[in-house]
């Protein structure tokens, strides 16, 4: 599944605390399962168009049929040569055994010709093929069977309350990087976790944006509260300006505006409170 369709499955909720996460698994392990069950039937349907071919005796066929007469005919020597051999006394029987090995061994020749012809050697192959193929489909049979069991092993587990969803975050996060998953594993999980990534990525923006705006209202705030204190430092300061003040007047506004200031430069209200302690040794406005 692409990126996109994994973001747009991760405006799907995430399960609340209390609830099965187990669920979630239902629908996605359902539709693997029919799918492989789907896959299952059509290979079932074409194993039984394929018969098996036995090869040998394709073979032989096809050496009767190719060989004609004069073939049936070295057979036949064959068979005859054989019988006779069998047959025989002690006197003969040398002479009845060589007849038999040179009648098997023309045949013998003759079929290995005629089965080296291009027509045999076309439907012979075919025939392999054939086979081959019926066997790819054997195993596929048994293999789909197996990953089917495997399926209703996790829908069982599921109807008993049983815990899948950490199993297979296992698979997922961990033996996936050791070994490729199955076609229906991959099927099931992807949409699943990268739904869930989607929205662990959606918090954490959510959070950062959250966290930002709220260091840019207090960036705002503290820029008011500095002019503001700047402002009123500048209003203390022009009151030094005064010529009629008494010293301990002086030295309260000088205090207060020592304040301010402190405050205008960011300080927070107990170091300004600390330097507005500390008498100033600036020359007092004459």
């Amino acid at each position: 599944m692409s990126e996109q369709a994994g973001a747009g499955a991760a405006m799907t909720p995430d399960p609340s605390p209390g609830e099965n996460r187990n669920t979630r698994w239902i629908e996605p392990l359902s539709k693997a399962r029919k799918e492989l069950e789907a896959q299952q039937k059509l290979a079932r349907e074409r194993i039984q168009e394929l018969h098996e071919i036995d090869i040998k005796k394709l073979k032989e066929s096809l050496a009767a049929r190719l060989g004609g007469t004069e073939y049936q005919s070295a057979l036949e020597k064959k068979r005859k040569t054989a019988e006779a051999h069998k047959n025989a006394g002690s006197i003969g029987r040398l002479a009845k055994e060589w007849q038999a090995k040179m009648a098997y061994g023309k045949a013998l020749q003759m079929y290995a010709r005629l089965i080296m012809l291009p027509e045999a050697v076309r439907e012979i192959a075919k025939a392999n093929e054939q086979n081959q193929a019926r066997e790819k489909l054997a195993e596929t049979i048994a293999s789909l069977n197996f990953e089917i069991g495997k399926i209703q092993y996790y829908q069982w587990q599921i109807e008993r309350g049983q815990d899948v969803d950490q199993e297979f975050q296992d698979i997922w996060m961990k033996r996936r990087k050791t070994s490729s998953l199955k076609g229906w594993q991959e099927a099931v999980l992807q949409p699943v976790f990268t739904a869930d990534a989607a929205r662990e990525r959606a918090r954490l923006q959510a959070e950062t944006e959250a966290t930002e705006k709220l260091r840019e209202s207090k960036r705002q705030e503290q820029a008011k509260r500095e002019i503001a204190a700047q402002h009123k430092a500048d209003q203390l300061h022009d009151q030094l300006s005064q010529s009629d003040l008494s010293n301990s007047q002086r030295e309260a506004i000088e205090s207060e505006m020592h304040y301010f200031e402190a405050l205008a430069n960011g300080h927070d209200e107990d170091e300004a409170r600390e330097r507005a302690a500390k008498k100033s040794n600036a020359p007092r406005p004459r």
